[in-house]
């Protein structure tokens, strides 16, 4: 394995991040910046075939490790709306399509009629959305 040098690490980490493409959340890339990293070094200080190796594996462990912890803080901060359409609405302004009469009217978002309670209202009057009650939204002047 001698003749294991700089442009074989290049190599092997564009044939990597070439498969991230298929799909491997990310863990490819950062095996692919391990063997360029590994490359890099290489280029730049003459170490034998032996000490590329431990290289390219201590850093593939440690950028998988790093990447792992990004996607982990990641997903802590940034809360999913995904199935919680209700949720989403919280906040938005549009128009009753229908009066709240004896609390209840109707709103219309996105092509969908929507059950809204709220004070009495006339239709066309422009309402925020405030809370959820169940499938009804909660809904103010």
């Amino acid at each position: 394995m001698e003749w294991l040098v700089y442009w074989h690490w290049f190599t092997l980490a564009l044939v990597l991040i070439i498969a991230e493409i298929l799909g491997a959340a990310g863990f490819l890339l950062a095996l692919g910046t391990a063997a360029a990293t590994t490359g890099l070094v290489a280029w730049l200080i003459p170490i034998s075939w032996q000490w590329q190796l431990v290289l390219f594996s201590i850093l593939c462990v440690s950028y998988a490790f790093a990447w792992w912890q990004y996607l982990t803080s990641r997903a802590l901060l940034a809360p999913t709306m995904l199935n919680r359409p209700l949720e989403e609405m919280i906040g938005r302004t549009t128009d009753l399509v229908e009066p709240i009469i004896n609390g209840r009217g109707k709103i219309q978002i996105n092509g969908t009629l929507w059950f809204v309670t709220g004070p009495e209202l006339p239709a066309g009057t422009k309402v925020t959305i405030t809370a959820i009650q169940g499938d009804t939204l909660v809904v103010k002047e």
